[in-house]
């Protein structure tokens, strides 16, 4: 039996985000990733999927859960950045990629968190999507 090995879709993601002026430009180019490095520049980007559904007949289909984390250099950069990203991701992420089809896109945010994991808190804001994609 064939199993159906779905595409990664936060390299998917984050590809697309780079290769995005709009937003990559915001960023300095580069800092978009899946994990931050131990001593990030800002702003920066952080994509994670964290869940989704794989509708149970479509074994071709995915639907993921993804988070999108940015931080700022100051609240304002965070913002804007953040509010790039969702709209960017709402309007123009549908459509076929090297690494799968997104068929639709879902956005909620941007969010105001900021990451107490740093002293004093960093700037960021979330924004969350649901993101339907196939190979």
């Amino acid at each position: 039996m064939a199993v159906a090995v779905l595409p990664d879709v936060e390299k998917l993601v984050i590809d697309w985000l780079l290769a995005t002026p709009q937003v990559a430009n915001l960023v300095g180019g580069d800092r978009i990733y899946s994990a931050l490095p131990k001593e990030p520049e800002w702003p920066a980007i952080r994509v994670v999927r964290f869940g989704g559904l794989r509708p149970q007949r479509l074994h071709w289909l995915d639907q993921a859960s993804m988070q999108i984390d940015v931080w700022g250099g100051p609240k304002a950069t965070a913002r804007l950045v953040a509010a790039t990203v969702d709209a960017c991701l709402s309007t123009s992420l549908v459509g076929s990629h090297d690494l799968g089809v997104v068929t639709a896109v879902e956005c909620s945010g941007p969010r105001w968190e900021p990451d107490a994991s740093y002293a004093p808190a960093r700037p960021r804001y979330v924004v969350e999507a649901s993101i339907w994609f196939h190979p």
